[in-house]
This record gives structure tokens, C-alpha cells and sequence, in this order.
């Protein structure tokens, strides 16, 4: 496995792009998604096709990489004795928290294989007030998010946090919300997250809401998507 990620290192090896999961400077980053009329629509940041996403060395997306610049810059998640839930496991996130011997790391997913155990994000199967941090990236759009919210809430630790990102559409007003569920591409939603998601997540959560959003300001030797966003929720 070292010795194929060597070999990626030397074959798209350049200087235009560096992922910052697998510290890798590459010469192109490969495209990712599809056309679908409700990306178009809805305005949906990094919706349908995009260049410029996958790293070629570790596979790992722009949204991943934007992750792992939020977790360095706003988190001790990498360096602290904590305690870590975190749903549908990037690779890059997982494999750098369990980096750090002094933290304890659960992943989950509703999926058998997909991480270290089987975990219903609206049915918790942890004791209240085990967690110091969770991370949740693109799952609360196809469940109850009031109830995983409220989940989420029960297991952390007094003063725990949660870090998490859900696609938004910046042309809905509000969240549009499916109740019978809508196909869109692959995938079946229970909502898509408009211009007011901040809002909502204060509302269910009734915690802080920080919004972190990448403004591309010059090179983006990181390949970020423009207006991808993190928020950060604290007591």
C-alpha cells in the first residue's frame, strides 16, 4: 500500500494542486459528479459535474481536504486525549485521527463494513455523555435531522462539540423539505438545505453555530470548492 502510494507520488507529481491528506504535491486533481436539474436549480454549491476534485495519489475529494483544514485550524482533534464519534467515515479524516494515540475513535455507519460499527444516527446505541467531539458530513440530509440532532446532543460530553457539513442549494430560501423522500441521482432525500441552514441548525440544535466557508482568494493550491462550508456547533 506504501510502496502504490509512492508510485502515484512520482507518476503526478507537479506543483499545481497539494493535498493536504496524503501530503502530496500533484500536477492535476481528477473531475468528479453529474449533471442532475436539481443542482442546477437549487444553486447547489459543488453540485454536478466539477473539475479539479479527486486527488489522484489518495483518492480523497475537495470536500475532504476542506475538512481536514477545519479540524488543524478550529479543533484539537488531531493532538487531544478525546473521545471521537464520526459518521460515514471520510478515509483521509479517519485514518489521521486514529494517527493520534491518545484518541479514542469510534466511527458508524447504517451500513455493515462501512466503519467500525453499525450506528443509527436517529437511534445512538452510546451512553449519554460519551463523546467530545462527533463529526457528521453529508448525512443529515437523508434522515430526521431533528431527531439525529437530538441524538447527537445526548452523547456528548458537557461542553462537547460537534463538526459537520450538509449540501446546501444558495438558491432555496428556505430548506426544502421531502417527506415521502426525492430521488436525486443516486441517492433519496428527506430535505435539501437552503440559504437558512445556519439558522436551523441553531433552532434543533440550540447550540452556537459557527459557519466556516472557503472563500478561493488567489491560487487554491488546495483545489477547495468555492463556498464549501463547515459549521461548528458549541455550548
Amino acid at each position: 500500500m506504501k510502496f502504490d502510494k509512492t508510485v502515484k507520488k512520482m507518476k503526478y507529481f507537479g506543483i499545481r494542486y497539494y493535498c493536504n491528506i496524503c501530503d502530496s504535491w500533484v500536477n492535476h486533481m481528477k473531475p468528479d459528479g453529474g449533471k442532475e436539474e436539481f443542482f442546477e436549480q437549487a444553486k447547489v454549491i459543488g453540485g454536478g459535474y466539477r473539475d479539479h476534485v479527486i486527488c489522484p495519489v489518495c483518492g480523497n475529494k475537495d470536500r475532504t481536504r476542506f475538512m481536514d483544514l477545519c479540524i488543524q485550524k478550529y479543533t484539537p482533534i488531531y493532538e487531544q486525549k478525546l473521545a471521537i464519534l464520526h459518521f460515514a467515515p471520510e478515509s483521509g479524516i479517519r485514518d489521521k485521527i486514529k494517527k493520534n494515540p491518545r484518541c479514542k475513535y469510534i466511527s458508524g455507519d447504517i451500513l455493515k463494513g462501512r466503519a467500525d460499527r453499525i450506528v443509527d444516527i436517529e437511534n445512538i446505541c452510546f451512553k449519554n455523555a460519551s463523546f467530545d467531539w462527533i463529526i457528521c458530513n453529508y448525512v443529515l440530509q437523508y434522515v430526521d435531522d431533528e431527531q439525529a440532532i437530538r441524538e447527537m446532543k445526548r452523547v456528548l460530553k458537557p461542553n462537547g462539540k460537534m463538526i459537520l457539513s450538509v449540501p446546501i442549494g444558495i438558491g432555496l430560501d428556505q430548506t426544502m423539505i421531502f417527506p415521502s423522500g426525492k430521488h436525486i441521482g443516486q441517492s433519496v432525500y428527506k430535505r435539501f438545505y437552503g440559504r437558512d441552514v445556519k439558522e436551523r441548525l441553531e433552532k434543533l440544535s440550540g447550540m452556537k453555530v459557527k459557519r466556516i466557508s472557503y472563500k478561493n482568494s488567489g491560487r487554491n493550491k488546495y483545489g477547495l470548492l468555492e463556498g464549501d462550508t463547515i459549521f461548528l456547533l458549541e455550548d
